[in-house]
């Protein structure tokens, strides 16, 4: 990027937001749904309310795997569409 200013960063760009755009709401998700887990079981705890505990655990658990799922097309990005895209940039830019 250095030398090559704006096409460096338009091929450093091709490289890391194809997958990224999956890779973070993913992490985002799970981060919010543990969240959400953790404070439904201390308000359970200290006894404030009276949460369905199994019904929030089911509910986090489906978030988290299509979490996973998220980042498993992420990984798929990664490996098989990033390195066109990133010839397809190195063409175009070179």
């Amino acid at each position: 990027i250095d030398q090559m200013v704006y096409k460096g960063a338009a091929l450093a760009a091709a490289a890391i937001i194809p997958h990224n755009l999956l890779i973070v709401p993913s992490i985002v998700v799970a981060a919010g749904a543990s969240l959400s887990f953790s404070a439904a079981a201390l308000r359970t705890l200290f006894g404030r309310r009276s949460y369905n505990m199994y019904h929030q655990f089911v509910s986090t658990t489906l978030l988290c795997l299509l979490a996973c799922l998220g980042l498993a097309a992420a990984a798929f990005v990664e490996g098989y569409v990033t390195p066109t895209l990133i010839q397809l940039a190195g063409r175009y830019i070179f």
